[in-house]
């Protein structure tokens, strides 16, 4: 269902422990990453025969791995050069063995000082393919002369070509996944074992193109004793779905009550039903106050309402009345268009005391109930019953007293303390949304592998909301249903490219695919 995740310091750990604990040489790790990577661009390119290929060798292990590839290349009558940034006589362990190889095999090398970047280059004279080993997943910090040219130049020479990185796009740092501050910009990256942190970090993507991950042999005893801290969803999460069951009545598949809407924003809580139907729910019921009914129902005919009394406002009196009514209901959404007037102020922190002396059903806590939780100090104490937590990066940025910029430099930390801090899975939503949580013998953090743009349409987040509460109504744990539905969401706004590749989609529309999306999910993962 996962895929590791590991940084690049748990990456180098793992490639240690196999060359000292298990006697696998350097030199067969760097041919079995270079095998793998001819295996990718010969499925990508076809027959490679007469290509011309350029491969820039950096001076680690990473341009030890071009030089191995750049052998396989020539075997296969590729017309190969190896552009060296380090003296050939320089080159030791593994890197050096290979570059013997290749000397004695008549492959070119040229000096990368000596390598020609212009621009200006004549088209006939341009590379099929070029192949980046300058840096590996290793470094860090800032590119620094002439190694940021050698990337600049990269990109250059490789503007009529298919450029490949390996393991990790040059200048891309391996942890955050940011430039620094420019970035090899690849057609795809052939990741060594395990795609690195920083390859899923949210505007990795123009770099690294499609990431092809391939093993090169760690053992996996290796693996299983130094866990990766964080976990890439896949498509195999599907075999974690709940059960389905052709003869279920309406009751047993779920009952989800969403608390929300207020005067401008009935539609909010609208769009969690909608999700959480979408997400298979029997029935899901919205409590909203009287005077705002008929608009949060709109025309959807299958979405029940609780109107709860007063106008159109949040009463505080009403906290009672909805906690004395929870057992008829499976999981709970509170916060989709609940507003943050005074009034609902009241109401939230009424409804948050008299739940924390309660034992509620699973709570997802969305929108601006978190921005009030925020506000009321609620993120220093868990919250009741646990549930799910799902900010986006302000209102993560209001629960936690930071500001978005230090979300966004940050999100790996933030996601895991808002777990710890709320006692819930907690959803850090964006592009690569991140997931957090601590259930025994579950991953503590998952990434999510999509970047939708899709997704970022008002309303979303609303149905990503409704669909973690159907899910966890049909038994699913909070951080379960969470991962769910976040790869789910995430696939749907993926296909909804097809017909909106610059996006226009609606919020609706994004629970309108949430079925075709489902069907190619458990296709993918057989």
């Amino acid at each position: 269902m996962f895929d590791p995740l590991p940084t690049p310091a748990e990456a180098s750990a793992w490639d240690q422990a196999a060359i000292s604990e298990f006697g696998v040489s350097r030199e067969i790790l760097t041919e079995n990453a270079a095998r793998a990577a001819f295996s990718v661009i010969e499925s990508d390119c076809g027959d490679l025969r007469g290509s011309r290929v350029l491969l820039f060798a950096g001076p680690g292990g990473n341009g030890g791995d071009a030089i191995a590839l750049g052998n396989i290349l020539a075997d296969h009558d590729a017309q190969a050069l190896l552009v060296l940034t380090k003296a050939e006589t320089a080159r030791k362990g593994a890197a050096g063995y290979f570059l013997k190889l290749a000397k004695k095999s008549g492959l070119p090398t040229a000096a990368i000082e000596d390598f020609d970047f212009s621009p200006d280059t004549p088209l006939d004279l341009l590379p099929d393919i070029v192949v980046d080993g300058l840096l590996g997943a290793g470094f860090s910090g800032e590119l620094r002369e002439p190694m940021l040219s050698y990337v600049k130049g990269i990109n250059a020479v490789g503007r009529e070509a298919r450029v490949y990185s390996l393991d990790l796009p040059s200048g891309l740092d391996g942890l955050t996944g940011r430039p620094s501050p420019a970035a090899v910009e690849a057609r795809a990256t052939i990741a060594f074992e395990a795609a690195k942190t920083g390859l899923y970090a949210p505007g990795a993507q123009r770099y690294t193109g499609e990431i092809f991950v391939r093993k090169v042999g760690v053992p996996k005893a290796v693996r299983e004793k130094r866990p990766s801290a964080a976990w890439l969803l896949t498509p195999r999460l599907c075999a974690d779905l709940p059960e389905f069951n052709p003869v279920w009545h309406k009751g047993r598949a779920g009952h989800v009550l969403i608390v929300g809407g207020s005067p401008g924003l009935t539609g909010a809580p609208h769009l969690a039903g909608l999700g959480a139907y979408r997400g298979g729910a029997g029935l899901v019921t919205v409590a909203c106050p009287a005077g705002l009914e008929i608009l949060v129902k709109g025309n959807m005919a299958e979405l029940m309402t609780w109107p709860l009394p007063g106008g159109d406002e949040w009463d505080i009196k009403n906290a009672s009345v909805l906690v004395d009514e929870l057992d008829k209901f499976d999981s709970i959404v509170i916060g989709p268009g609940i507003g943050r007037s005074r009034t609902t102020a009241l109401f939230i922190e009424k409804l948050l005391g008299i739940l924390r002396s309660a034992t509620p059903k699973p709570i997802v806590w969305d929108a601006d109930a978190l921005h009030l939780l925020g506000a009321y100090g609620a993120v220093d104490n868990a919250l009741p019953g646990g549930g799910v937590v799902t900010p986006h990066p302000g209102e993560a940025a209001r629960m936690l007293g930071i500001n978005i910029t230090q979300v966004m430099n940050s999100r790996t930390e933030v996601v895991r303390k808002l777990a710890q801090a709320t006692g819930c899975a907690a959803v850090l939503k964006g592009p690569n949304t991140l997931i957090a949580g601590d259930e025994p013998g579950e991953p503590g953090l998952c990434v999510s592998p999509f970047t939708a743009p899709c997704l970022a349409v008002g309303g979303s987040g609303d149905v990503l909301a409704g669909l973690v509460a159907a899910l966890a109504a049909q038994g699913k744990s909070p951080l379960r249903a969470a991962r769910l539905a976040v790869y789910w969401h995430g696939l749907a706004g993926k296909l909804l490219e097809k017909n909106y590749p610059r996006r226009g989609n609606l919020a609706s529309e994004i629970a309108g695919a949430l079925p075709e999306a489902l069907t190619e999910w458990t296709h993918a993962a057989r």
